[in-house]
Parts: C-alpha cells; structure tokens; sequence
C-alpha cells in the first residue's frame, strides 16, 4: 500500500472518535431526554449564547460515542496493523478519547457562539467553519494527548471537512439534518 494512502487511512482511524462525537448529537436528536439548551436559555448582549440546538443531550451523547468507539478501536489494536498513528496500549486513550470527544463538542458550540454574535440563525450555514469547527476542537483538546503533527493535522481538516459535508448531505436526504449543510 502506498504510504500516502496508509497515512490518509492512519489519520481516518486517529480522528473516528471524535467524528462519531459530531455526529451522534444529530442521530439522538429525537430522544426525550436532556433536551435543555447547553446556555439554558440565557442571552449575552441580547443574543443568545449558544441556541436552542446546543443542548445536554448532544453534549454527553458525544463525549459517550467518542469514547464507545475510542474503546472499539483498543479493543482491536493492534489492528489495522501498521495504520495507526497511536499505540492503545501505551497511551491512555480513555483521556484521549476524552478530549476528542469533548473538543468536538465544545468547537461546534464555539462556532454557535460566533454565530449567535454574527447573527446567523440556529441551523444556518456558516459556509466552511461549519465543516471544521469540531475538528479544530477535537485537535486542539487532545494535543494535551498527542502532539499533532501539521500533516496530520492538515489532513484531518481536508479529509473530516469534506466527510462532514458529505455526511450532512446524506443525513439531509434521510430526514436527521434540517439543512444540507
């Protein structure tokens, strides 16, 4: 296999946790259960901090799916043999799946607040920093973890910012998003 490709792949597996993260906010949106808005309703400046879609329930089921599926992987390491950029074994990857989990949240509820303050809508584009809000999140958390290479890091933007857009599309199409994008 090539080695750009085993990078591209290496990169894919390191950043899963916090793109399951991301998603899975979207796919319990529906649940009954911690509905209230992370900012509790409250307003800064006569906006709203974050809005009604940055709730509890997208919060912990993020933090859970990345360390459900941070867990996942250590339990195959040392598989996919060769593509990882992490050793389970050695890292404390519970701290790490942690950070991703917790950065990809806490960047998209960043972007919220930028939003907010711009003025655009909950749910409205806010074309690109929409696709890499969460993954500048996750990077920057879990460099407390791991030392990211500009690459690694590179890559992690270009390939997740063009996969959440193609996931948004698909999530559209099946009635979970509200917009394409």
């Amino acid at each position: 296999m090539a080695p750009e490709i085993k990078f591209l792949l290496a990169v894919f597996w390191l950043f899963l946790p916090a793109a399951f993260a991301n998603m899975a906010p979207v796919f319990l949106r529906r649940l009954p259960i911690l509905t209230a808005p992370m900012d509790f309703g409250r307003s800064l400046a006569g906006k709203r901090i974050l809005g009604d879609n940055k709730t509890w329930r997208g919060f912990f089921s993020g933090v859970f799916a990345s360390l459900v599926v941070i867990e996942f992987q250590s339990c195959l390491y040392p598989f996919p043999a060769g593509m990882t950029i992490i050793d389970y074994e050695s890292e404390n990857i519970i701290w790490f799946g942690l950070a991703l989990g917790l950065g990809a949240i806490l960047g998209d509820a960043a972007e919220s607040f930028i939003k907010r303050r711009l003025g655009i809508l909950p749910g409205k584009s806010f074309f690109i920093v929409d696709q890499i809000d969460w993954i500048l999140g996750a990077v920057l958390a879990s460099s407390f973890f791991y030392s990211w290479s500009f690459s690694t890091w590179l890559a992690a933007i270009l390939m997740f910012g063009f996969l959440h857009s193609l996931v948004n599309i698909i999530g559209y199409w099946f009635g979970l998003k509200r917009n394409k994008f």
